[in-house]
Order: C-alpha cells, then sequence, then structure tokens
C-alpha cells in the first residue's frame, strides 16, 4: 500500500476520517469505503471508458465493433446496443451512488457531533 501515489493515499485516510468521525466501526467503514471505491473504479474504467471502432460510422454495431463478436455468443449485449449509446456518466454515476449510499447504514450521528448539536 505505501507504494501508492501519496494523493492516493491522502484522499484514502481523508475518506476513512470522515467515516470515523461521522462514528462508524473500523469494519463498517472499511466496507463503505470499499462499496465507494468499487462503485466509481467500475464506472470509470467499463463505463465511463469509450471503446469505439469506428468513430465515423453512423451504425452504432459497426462503430462499437461488436460485429467482431459472434451474434450467438453475445445476444444480450448486440440488443442492447442502443442504450449503451445513451450513456450518460454523470447521471449515471450519480444514481448509482445514490442507490449505494442509501444502502449504507445510518451513521450514529452523536460520535459525529460529540453527543452536542450544532
Amino acid at each position: 500500500m505505501a507504494r501508492r501515489p501519496a494523493p492516493l493515499l491522502q484522499l484514502t485516510e481523508h475518506i476513512l476520517a470522515v467515516l470515523g468521525r461521522a462514528g462508524f466501526d473500523d469494519p463498517t467503514t472499511l466496507t463503505i469505503y470499499r462499496a465507494f471505491v468499487a462503485w466509481n473504479l467500475g464506472c470509470l474504467l467499463v463505463d465511463e471508458r469509450p471503446v469505439v471502432d469506428d468513430p465515423d460510422e453512423p451504425d452504432l454495431m459497426l462503430r462499437l465493433g461488436l460485429h467482431r463478436l459472434p451474434a450467438a455468443d453475445y445476444p444480450r449485449l448486440r440488443a442492447l446496443v442502443p442504450r449503451l449509446a445513451e450513456n450518460d456518466g454523470e447521471r449515471d454515476l450519480m444514481e448509482g451512488l445514490d442507490s449505494l449510499l442509501s444502502r449504507m447504514p445510518d451513521p450514529p450521528l452523536d460520535a459525529f457531533y460529540d453527543g452536542r448539536a450544532r
């Protein structure tokens, strides 16, 4: 872990500290952190990485290079080509984060505020 770039380690430390100050115990903090990181990396590496075979091709199947894949092996991927092209990365990222965060346990806010209302 120590070989990771300092900004990444600082961001990780910051996120873990915020979750800790919110009152989450260590196992819950790590669960939330890992889910958050996994979702963000998945969005950035898979959904947001444009893989366009021929950007000038008007036909979606050809533009995305799906004609190179056997139709019998990838029927759902081919059927969803129009929906894949409608990708709104920022909206999808935010909707996914909202959904992910809504499933997380509520923080014990008393620990966050040191037991005092602010």
